[in-house]
């Protein structure tokens, strides 16, 4: 039994769902079992939230975006359904269309849009796509279903980024997604809280989706189909000569896709990784290409020690130090809690060992209000000249460099150090984690394009 996912980026237009249909028929070929978890069709969810706030502000051209979503999926009907069933597939979209027209009435009526309505709406244009893309299968295999999330996965009511009950969950799944010889249609990124409210996901909703129902089930496999060639060694858009990873393993998934790797994003795969189950990263529109598959295990040696690196392109440091730090117990929890309580994310933190400064990586829009935060904390030592002022330095970019085997190498860290310092490029701090899989370095961002190429020259 197989899993697999189409994101949004694979659900453009006509020619793109042609693509999904075949897909899903030669994959039903090779698994007598098959889940097929769907997003939206391109822009239709994105859209629906654009709405819900134009109707929210009263502006009723929300009705307008809302005929243009409803002829976007009747073209798809009536390209693909044969004219003798058009009819009863319309008339299901138009139930949903026109209960989603009401609630947006509702909206715009009231001035309101709770996180718990917002989802609810978004959830419209999940159901459609799986929808419609049942009908389409049902053309040729009457033993397609069409299944609504929402009766299996239940979560808590953290609305936009719920968290499921796996037990409750897990139960429902097996109950209903039992029969073999099927194809289930089952629309990604949506759930239920236990009262049956709509709630979803969050970035990468479907591929949590796919992967919590494939840990579920036990499924032997689980494929993500999106618009690119699997996982590259480095950023394709700045260095030429990047290639596509064959294999990599999960922690490395890991700590790449912690690091800006656009095609995978770490909460969505842990259900997977937790039961072992294989995920294959496919590119739709390139169906030779045979992609990039995470293991729990590398099965072979790679050329490189070095697997992959990844960056992030924008960072800003912000520094705080003074003697006042030194064998203080606390600073570093102050430090933490206060960006914490003022929703403030740390990307990457470096401490040296005298205990004298605390170096942290934050996003530049976080920054400056990171540093009112920290600068409001300690305005006591500030004054007492125990801590420094806080500052600030931008352009500033992360290059992290991984790979499973750099693990208890010699050498390693020292060779890369060389390598960077001979071609001119100047590191501003160094992180590394116990795991060794993970070698972080802050550059000036001006460096970031040199230092990709550099790492890829040598180490690849």
């Amino acid at each position: 039994m197989k899993v697999i996912k189409f994101g949004q980026s694979t659900l453009i237009d006509i020619n793109s769902f042609e693509k999904v249909i075949k897909t899903i028929e030669k994959n039903k070929q090779e698994s007598k079992k098959l889940i097929v978890v769907v997003s939206a069709l391109n822009q239709a969810q994105k859209n629906l939230i654009l709405i819900s706030q134009k109707a929210k502000d009263g502006d009723n051209s929300y009705k307008n975006i809302l005929q243009e979503i409803e002829a976007q999926h009747f073209e798809i009907v009536k390209h693909f359904i044969d004219v003798k069933h058009q009819a009863k597939v319309l008339a299901g979209l138009k139930v949903m269309l026109n209960d989603l027209e009401d609630i947006l009435n509702g909206i715009y009526l009231l001035w309101e849009l709770s996180p718990r309505t917002s989802d609810h709406v978004s959830s419209y244009a999940l159901k459609m796509c799986a929808y419609l893309i049942s009908e389409c299968l049902k053309q040729k295999d009457s033993n397609t279903f069409f299944v609504d999330a929402q009766k299996i996965i239940i979560t808590n009511s953290n609305y936009g980024n719920a968290s499921p009950d796996y037990l409750i969950s897990t139960q429902n799944a097996k109950s209903q997604l039992a029969l073999e010889d099927v194809t289930y249609i089952v629309t990604g990124g949506l759930g239920a809280s236990n009262k049956g409210e709509s709630t979803t996901f969050g970035k990468a909703g479907s591929t949590f989706t796919a992967c919590l129902l494939g840990s579920m089930v036990q499924a032997e496999e689980i494929i993500l189909y999106t618009d690119r060639n699997g996982i590259t060694n480095t950023d394709s858009s700045l260095v030429e000569n990047a290639y596509s990873l064959d294999t990599i393993t999960y922690s490395e998934a890991m700590e790449l896709s912690h690091f800006n790797t656009k095609v995978i994003y770490p909460p969505s795969l842990q259900p997977a990784f937790l039961k072992n189950i294989p995920i294959t990263i496919k590119n739709l529109f390139n169906s030779d290409f045979i992609g990039t598959k995470i293991v729990s295990k590398q099965v072979s040696t790679p050329k490189s020690l070095i697997k992959a690196n990844s960056n992030i392109a924008d960072i800003s440091l912000l520094n705080i130090q003074g003697s006042g730090m030194i064998g203080v117990a606390g600073m570093a929890s102050r430090i933490f809690n206060s960006l914490a309580e003022n929703h403030i994310s740390i990307i990457l933190i470096i401490q040296a060992s005298s205990e004298h400064s605390i170096t942290l990586a934050i996003s530049p829009e976080n920054v400056l209000k990171a540093q009112q935060v920290l600068a409001k904390e300690f305005s006591e030592d500030i004054s007492l000249q125990k801590i420094d002022k806080i500052a600030i330095k931008d352009n500033m970019s992360i290059v992290a460099i991984i790979g499973e085997n750099m693990q208890q190498t010699p050498g390693i860290a020292g060779k890369i150090f060389s390598v960077l310092g001979e071609n001119g490029i100047n590191i501003s701090a160094i992180a590394q984690g116990s795991s060794e899989f993970n070698i972080s370095l802050v550059i000036e961002k001006r460096l970031l394009v040199k230092t990709l190429e550099v790492l890829q020259k040598y180490f690849s």
